[in-house]
């Protein structure tokens, strides 16, 4: 006999039981359908309209068929919907429209106009139109993962929405953006997400409606967004303690009229479309926002900005510690940024109560950072800080800017301090590309072609028409007079090639001789070797002058070729003062005057250029038996002899620098030359030793503090 199972036999008769109860639930009886065509139904259970599902939500809904039209028009409260394709749609108890037809809601007279209208595109089954409450986007249908619509009591589009989107504009919570295929839409309480393909470009979304919470866009994987500031990439810590590109997000909120752009992350940057780094960020706060601007009429006190245009890159933190900034190779400002390499030539700063703003130099500068408040510029491994309140800056020989990468070498680039009441400070910090720094006035560095040199002998210049020659280069072109800098200067403007040029200053240097900055005056000799406040100033011996407040007439060398005459017609006499003096015998027998051209006589000094007094680091290296050249004026002829250092002292004196050939009666005053550089100012002649003169020592001792510049910075002017 066959056993009966009587276990499975009850399975069966339990399962029949309940399809046919959910059978009966989902089917409308002739009463139902009437109530659903006219006045409407009201539903406690889960009722199949067409192809439809509507599920009460709290144990109630309402659903009234409008017009009848194929089903597909629905007024509905508080219920579920589940479209044939799965798709589902939350509506508020509120009634509102649910249309799955493409007709304007706005026909049916005196009716409330709220309503959510999904509907396929013609020929397009991936793609739906969708419109809620009058606007409109298209869909991208995913049957893994179906939309869902969640609709509060306005009609708007609220928290648990999610959906794929067809490329094109979106009212997301009243922001308007336009997304890229395949975005995924989120709907959160307090705001919307929105996460795109890596790399997809996007536009900052514009207000178009009553605003709720932030939109937060991020990438679907480690990558970039393409923004209107540029390629923006987010970067994670990995266990090696390295950074790696990680998922990017950027936020956007409406606040104080205004479309505010933030980032949450640590560290963030900036990528040229070579895929070479911008900048880089550092959020001083882990969990900090940082705010982007364009322009510094956007920037909100209260919170930390990244300034960023094509123009200039800041950082702005008015309380406290702002975002660090390290400017890479791809530099949106470019030039020689693309010289900056990680652990290499560096650059970076950061703005602590107040700015460090970073941008392209005015009328061929190089690139200048700004700095107000207590903020922070390093050019390399080492950091300038600005103190507004005392109107300093303060050198630290390490760096100071946590997080970023500290190099060993800079790149020629200006830094200007501001005060508290945002003006100027009358001196900048030039760095060139030696890992070198120093102060210079502001006033001396409004020329692109104007350089210093310190007393170590470095060279620096504010222009980066002179910074583009090497260092060679640059210690040669000041050694050139002045109309052949001016030749080469414009050459460099003109974007000539670096290595030609400097073969052809080169080759000037070695014709060239200090006869051109020689003078006379009458009867004893003198060098031009500078400005002071903006006058020539001569070198000459004491006993040539009659003592400190006096005067008398200098003349120049012609500069027709091949002369050695000096310019003795009597308009051509420049007056002159004697500002500084050490008489013969106990002195040094040296003096220093100052000129007082007009227009003309200037012209023609800028003609001729400057010698240089040498600089001590220089000085010390003078040795006996090394070469020299004395030039001078005996009568109306300019006269030059080669020469051989027979003695130097340490100390000062009138001969203390003696050499083995004396000089002409009438060279008194004039200039002993080395390399092209003043190195002694001719004070006696005796049979017994040869020439004496004033050693480098004797000629810093009378210019003293007053006079340093002109051996610890030479300036060259130009109009």
């Amino acid at each position: 006999m066959k056993r009966i199972n009587f276990v499975g036999i009850i399975i069966i008769l339990f399962l029949l039981v309940n399809i046919s109860l959910v059978i009966t639930q989902d089917k409308l009886d002739e009463a139902q359908k009437r109530l659903l065509e006219g006045d409407g139904l009201e539903i406690t259970e889960s009722k199949k309209i067409g192809d439809r599902t509507f599920a009460p939500i709290d144990g109630k809904g309402f659903v009234r068929t409008v017009e009848a039209q194929d089903k597909k028009i629905f007024l509905v409260g508080g219920v579920e919907i589940t479209t044939g394709q799965n798709i589902k749609i939350k509506t508020p108890k509120n009634r509102i429209y649910v249309l799955f037809e493409d007709v304007d809601i706005t026909t049916f007279p005196g009716e409330d106009v709220k309503h959510i209208k999904i509907v396929g595109k013609k020929g397009e089954e991936r793609y739906k139109d969708v419109t809620v409450s009058g606007k409109k986007f298209s869909i991208k249908y995913d049957s893994k993962n179906p939309p869902k619509f969640v609709l509060d009591g306005e009609g708007n589009l609220a928290e648990g929405t999610e959906f794929e989107t067809q490329k094109g504009k979106y009212n997301l919570r009243g922001y308007e953006i336009e997304l890229p295929e395949n975005s995924k839409v989120e709907y959160l309480e307090d705001g919307v997400v929105v996460t795109v393909p890596r790399g997809s470009k996007i536009k900052d979304p514009i207000r178009d409606g009553e605003l709720k919470g932030e939109i937060e866009i991020k990438t679907d994987e480690a990558g970039p967004l393409n923004t209107p500031r540029g390629n923006f990439q987010v970067a994670n810590k990995n266990t090696a303690g390295d950074y790696v590109s990680g998922i990017t997000s950027l936020f956007y909120k409406w606040e104080n009229g205004k479309m505010r752009i933030y980032t949450k992350n640590k560290v963030s940057g900036f990528f040229n479309n070579e895929g070479e780094l911008d900048f880089t960020i550092i959020n001083p706060s882990n969990d900090g926002e940082i705010y982007f601007v364009s322009s510094t009429k956007d920037i909100d006190a209260s919170k930390n900005t990244v300034i960023v245009n094509d123009k200039e890159i800041g950082s702005v933190s008015v309380n406290g510690l702002g975002p660090a900034i390290s400017i890479g190779a791809g530099s949106r400002l470019r030039g020689r940024m693309s010289e900056l390499s990680p652990g290499g030539k560096t650059l970076s700063f950061q703005s602590k109560n107040g700015y460090a703003v970073l941008s392209n130099g005015a009328n061929g500068d190089n690139p200048l950072i700004r700095l107000r408040g207590d903020s922070v510029y390093s050019p390399d491994g080492v950091s300038f800080t600005g103190d507004a309140k005392n109107n300093k800056f303060y050198y630290n020989p390490g760096p100071k800017i946590e997080g970023v990468t500290h190099g060993t070498g800079a790149i020629p680039i200006n830094a200007r301090l501001l005060d508290n009441g945002n003006k100027n400070l009358p001196y900048v910090i030039l760095s060139n590309d030696q890992n070198q720094h120093v102060l210079a006035p502001e006033k001396d560095i409004s020329n692109p072609a104007k350089y210093f040199v310190s007393d170590k002998g470095n060279v620096f210049s504010a222009g980066a028409v002179f910074n583009q020659l090497s260092p060679k280069g640059r210690k040669e072109f000041i050694d050139l007079f002045t109309g052949d800098q001016r030749l080469f200067v414009d050459q460099l403007k003109d974007g000539g090639n670096i290595a030609a040029i400097e073969r052809e200053i080169n080759k000037k240097i070695l014709t060239n001789n200090p006869l051109s900055s020689s003078i006379t005056l009458n009867g004893c000799s003198g060098t031009l070797v500078g400005f002071h406040n903006g006058k020539p100033m001569i070198l000459t011996a004491a006993h040539c002058v009659r003592g400190k407040g006096s005067t008398r007439n200098v003349w120049l060398k012609d500069l027709t070729p091949g002369s050695t005459k000096s310019r003795l017609h009597k308009d051509q006499a420049i007056h002159a003062r004697v500002v500084e003096y050490s008489k013969r015998g106990s002195g040094t027998d040296l003096a220093l005057m100052e000129l007082n051209p007009n227009e003309e006589q200037l012209a023609e000094i800028k003609k001729r250029g400057f010698s240089r007094i040498i600089p001590p680091s220089e000085a010390a290296n003078l040795k006996v038996g090394a070469k020299a050249l004395m030039i001078g004026c005996p009568g109306r002829t300019f006269y030059s002899s080669g020469c051989t250092i027979r003695g130097i002292s340490s100390t000062t004196g009138t001969n203390s620098l003696r050499t083995n050939v004396q000089p002409v009666s009438g060279m008194s005053g004039g200039g002993l030359f080395q390399n092209g550089k003043l190195i002694g100012v001719t004070a006696s002649g005796g049979s017994s030793y040869g020439g004496g003169f004033a050693n480098p020592n004797s000629i810093y001792q009378l210019l003293g503090n007053k006079y340093a510049g002109l051996y610890k910075f030479f300036i060259l002017l130009y109009n």
